[in-house]
């Protein structure tokens, strides 16, 4: 009975560490865009 839960739990855990992940590597990317334009 505890399994549907426990996936649940575990699912949405893992979903929202991907968020700051995906986030911090956007603003990596457009950190990098910016340096180029900068630097040309």
């Amino acid at each position: 009975m505890l399994r549907r839960p426990y996936l649940a739990l575990t699912g949405t855990v893992a979903f929202l560490r991907l968020l700051p992940k995906s986030s911090t590597d956007k603003d990596i990317d457009i950190f990098e865009r910016t340096g180029q334009r900068s630097a040309n």
